[in-house]
């Protein structure tokens, strides 16, 4: 995938990516977890407040890319729909957006 970014959407993709890469690491532990679970095992209390703090990692990320994409559409139209545009190419070129 080639495509210039402007330098103003720049903070709103870094937001994006340390989102998806939050996302992926609770997801991967609640994965962990369940086949634990599945195994007639019980995670630790450790193992179980890393979880919570993961989520609360994530849902922290979702608020800063949801804040970054609000303000790069108040300050600059053009680059927040170069943005929309960014993520939906990278997410057909990485089959990100299929879950």
């Amino acid at each position: 995938m080639k495509t210039t970014l402007p330098d103003a959407a720049q903070p709103a993709w870094n937001a994006f990516q340390l989102m998806r890469q939050t996302k992926a690491d609770h997801i991967e532990l609640l994965e962990r977890l369940e086949a634990k679970r599945e195994l007639g095992r019980q995670p630790t209390p450790d193992e179980e407040a890393r979880l919570e703090l993961l989520l609360a990692v994530h849902d922290a990320q979702v608020k800063h890319f949801s804040a970054e994409l609000r303000s790069l559409q108040e300050c600059d139209a053009a680059a927040h729909a170069a943005l929309i545009e960014h993520i939906s190419l990278w997410n057909d070129a990485t089959g990100a957006g299929r879950a």
